[in-house]
């Protein structure tokens, strides 16, 4: 029998240097303040026994989080890379 593997949490975001991620919490109806979106952010990480384990809560306006990583933009397009011409064999024999 094969063994299924969970499905990614979309709610959650990873660290890419630290057992840390950030797991968002699901939208509720009453977390709305005026036009914007409020989210429920909070910073996670592993205690000793491998057990999630939260390290602070932050509560933040959804348009102020998708402004801020628009103004942190695309990454930029990779530098073009100049290769050496093959050089020809038939030159090499003198």
């Amino acid at each position: 029998m094969r063994r299924r593997t969970a499905a990614p949490d979309p709610f959650r975001v990873r660290c890419h240097h630290s057992e840390r991620w950030l797991q968002l919490s699901p939208r509720e109806q009453f977390d709305a303040l005026g036009d914007d979106d409020l989210v429920h952010v909070d910073v996670m990480t592993l205690d000793e026994e491998r057990a999630p384990y939260k390290l602070c809560e932050l509560v933040v306006a959804r348009g102020d989080l998708l402004r801020a990583i628009a103004a942190y933009g695309d990454p930029p397009p990779p530098r073009p890379r100049r290769v050496p011409p093959a050089s020809d064999p038939a030159e090499a024999v003198g």
